[in-house]
């Protein structure tokens, strides 16, 4: 039984494919969406950005891991005004995101097979797979606007 949901950032929650230089800074993100400016730039159109905060309102533990530099991660969530329990990014302590997802796992005495993390890249499946996690394409983020999502969820 699914308990938490973790979260990857960029291209899962936040749409920052303008950043094609690859900075990841608290400066880039800002340039794309300055202080009191609209954020519609950094957003996919769906809705998506206010999952974690359902999700978290229905009973779920939530939590986002990217390894995008904390400064950046933070200052793209607030802006964006996503709800989570808790943040793990950059790689200085964790050096990979199912090293992550396992002290997630570990904090919050969850069973990692009762974690699934939603991410966009090959490298978020392998890292579930990596962690014990279970996996959910970011393609397919809307079934989690849905009670049951955990019964048509294949891991």
């Amino acid at each position: 039984m699914i308990r938490a949901v973790v979260f990857d950032l960029d291209g899962t929650l936040a749409n920052t494919a303008e950043l094609k230089n690859g900075r990841r800074e608290p400066y880039d993100v800002l340039k794309l969406s300055p202080p009191g400016a609209s954020t519609v730039e950094l957003r996919f159109g769906d809705g998506r950005e206010w999952l974690p905060g359902y999700l978290a309102s229905n009973g779920y533990r939530v939590g986002i891991v990217t390894n995008s530099p904390p400064a950046y991660a933070s200052t793209l969530l607030d802006l964006l005004l996503v709800d989570f329990e808790r943040l793990l990014a950059g790689s200085k302590i964790y050096e990979s995101k199912a090293k992550k997802l396992v002290a997630l796992s570990d904090d919050w005495g969850i069973a990692t097979d009762a974690i699934l993390y939603v991410g966009d890249l090959p490298e978020d499946q392998v890292a579930a797979k990596m962690s014990g996690c279970g996996f959910l394409r970011s393609s397919k983020i809307n079934l989690l606007k849905y009670p049951c999502f955990t019964t048509w969820l294949i891991f």
